[in-house]
């Protein structure tokens, strides 16, 4: 990844954060947004995002993507690009992972020890 786009993937996950916190209506948990990845052209933003519970997640990523060009429209006099880039919003299910290979590594020592 370029300075470039690391600069705007860095600013847009700040940015994306307060509006979703400030101007989203999201009932029932906390949205974390965990990384935002820009294309080389700057056309295409990826996000991802986690929840708190993450029984959740489902229906946030609905609300987000029914929200994104609203979530665009802010960013516009927030940001100096020639075009915004497209909001494409993901599950971030890294913890997930992490905690499911925690859990199964757990469960094989408590296994060898028996």
């Amino acid at each position: 990844m370029s300075k470039r786009t690391e600069q705007v993937s860095s600013e847009l996950l700040n940015l994306i954060s307060q509006i979703i916190e400030r101007e989203i209506e999201i009932p029932g948990c906390f949205v974390t947004i965990t990384n935002v990845s820009v294309t080389p052209d700057l056309k295409i933003a990826n996000i991802n995002f986690t929840t708190i519970p993450d029984t959740h997640e489902n229906q946030v990523l609905k609300i987000l993507k029914s929200n994104s060009q609203s979530i665009q429209k802010s960013l516009k006099p927030k940001i100096r690009f020639y075009t915004i880039p497209q909001l494409r919003f993901f599950i971030d299910d890294g913890d997930k992972k992490r905690r499911n290979v925690s859990e199964a590594l757990d469960q094989i020592q408590n296994e060898l020890k028996n």
